[in-house]
C-alpha cells in the first residue's frame, strides 16, 4: 500500500510540475481531448483542491 501511495504521489507531483513548466502541453492536451478551457475555469479550482487534499492525505498516510 505504501509503494502505491508513493508512486501516486510522484505521479501527481510530476504531472503538476510538467504542466506548470510547459503550459503549451496543457493546451494541446485539452485540445486533443476536445475540452474547452473556458468551460473549465470554475472547475479548475475544485480539481486543484481535490489534488491538494489527495496529496496531503497521501503524505499523512506515508509519514504517520
Amino acid at each position: 500500500m505504501m509503494l502505491t501511495l508513493t508512486i501516486l504521489l510522484f505521479l501527481i507531483a510530476g504531472f503538476v510540475l510538467v504542466m506548470h513548466n510547459r503550459p503549451d502541453w496543457w493546451s494541446s492536451l485539452t485540445h486533443w481531448l476536445h475540452i474547452r478551457t473556458s468551460m473549465l475555469r470554475p472547475e479548475i479550482s475544485i480539481v486543484e483542491l481535490i489534488i491538494l487534499i489527495g496529496v496531503l492525505l497521501i503524505l499523512f498516510k506515508l509519514y504517520f
